[in-house]
C-alpha cells in the first residue's frame, strides 16, 4: 500500500474515519485523492495535504484504490464516470450495493471489495465486514486488511452474508446509542447527574462486552450470573421478555 494512490468519492464520515486512519498508519496525505460534490466538505482535507481531484473521472484515473463513500442511491449517477481498470481496486462501503452490480458496469475482471464498516472507526474501534470478488489480487487483500484493521477489526465474509450482516455491526451502534439515551434520560430524571450517569452506564457496556469477548460463558449464562431469584435485575429482565424484546430485535 505504500507506493499507492487511494481515492475517495465522497468525504462524509466514513471516508473522514478511513483516511485519519490511513495517515495514522504512515501514509502520505499527499496519496490520498479525495473528490466531493460539495467543495466545503474538501476544504478540511485539502488542508492536510490531502490532493482533489477535479472530477469522478479524474481520480479514477489516478487512483490505485478507489472506494465509494457514498450513498446507495447515487451509484446510478457516479459509477458511469469511473475509467475503469483490471489492475485497480474498487471498494464499496455502500449497503446493498453488490459485487455483480459494480462488476456489471465496471467489467467482469475488475477487481471489487464489498465492506460494511461502522462508526466507531472514528475512534478506531470499528468493526468491518469484508467480502471479496474473486478477481481481487492478495496485494490487494492485504492492503485493505491493513487500512480496517488499523481502525479496529475485521471479519472475512462471504458476500451473500454482506446484506444480513448490516445489524450486526452497521447499524447496531445506533441500537446501543438509543439504549444508552434512555439509560441516562431516566436516570437524570431520578436525579442522578448526567455525567455521573454517563460515565457510569458507559463503562458498563465497555466492560460487559469485554466481558463476553474474554468468558468462556455464553450470553446467557452471563445474564444468569447478574440475576438472582426475587432481585432487582430479574424483575427488569421480565419485562423485556413479557414484551417480547427477541421479536423486537429479530
Amino acid at each position: 500500500m505504500n507506493n499507492e494512490k487511494i481515492g475517495f468519492i465522497g468525504t462524509g464520515n466514513m471516508a473522514t474515519a478511513l483516511i485519519n486512519g490511513i495517515i495514522r498508519s504512515g501514509k502520505n496525505a499527499s496519496d490520498l485523492i479525495i473528490y466531493d460534490i460539495d467543495d466545503e466538505k474538501t476544504e478540511k482535507f485539502i488542508e492536510l495535504g490531502l490532493t482533489k481531484a477535479i472530477s469522478i473521472a479524474d481520480l479514477s484515473k489516478n487512483a490505485d484504490i478507489v472506494f465509494f463513500t457514498i450513498k446507495p442511491q447515487v451509484f446510478d449517477d457516479v459509477v458511469p464516470m469511473i475509467v475503469s481498470d483490471i489492475n485497480k481496486l474498487y471498494v464499496s462501503i455502500a449497503a446493498g450495493i453488490s459485487i455483480s452490480y459494480l462488476q456489471n458496469n465496471l467489467g467482469e475482471d475488475t477487481q471489487i471489495v464489498r465492506v460494511m464498516p461502522n462508526t466507531p472507526l472514528l475512534i478506531g474501534k470499528g468493526a468491518t465486514a469484508i467480502s471479496y470478488s474473486s478477481k481481487v489480487s492478495n496485494a490487494h487483500k492485504n492492503a485493505i486488511e491493513d487500512i480496517f484493521n488499523n481502525l479496529g477489526v475485521t471479519a472475512i465474509l462471504s458476500e451473500d452474508k454482506m446484506n444480513e450482516i448490516i445489524s450486526v455491526n452497521g447499524s447496531s451502534p445506533a441500537y446501543i446509542y438509543y439504549f444508552a439515551d434512555l439509560v441516562i434520560k431516566k436516570a437524570t430524571e431520578m436525579g442522578i447527574d448526567e455525567s455521573v450517569a454517563k460515565t457510569l452506564f458507559c463503562n458498563t457496556l465497555i466492560g460487559s462486552a469485554q466481558m463476553i469477548l474474554d468468558s468462556k460463558d455464553s450470553p446467557k449464562e452471563l445474564i444468569d450470573k447478574v440475576t438472582s431469584k426475587g432481585g432487582t435485575t430479574i424483575k427488569a429482565m421480565e419485562v423485556f421478555y413479557n414484551n417480547n424484546l427477541e421479536k423486537i430485535v429479530s
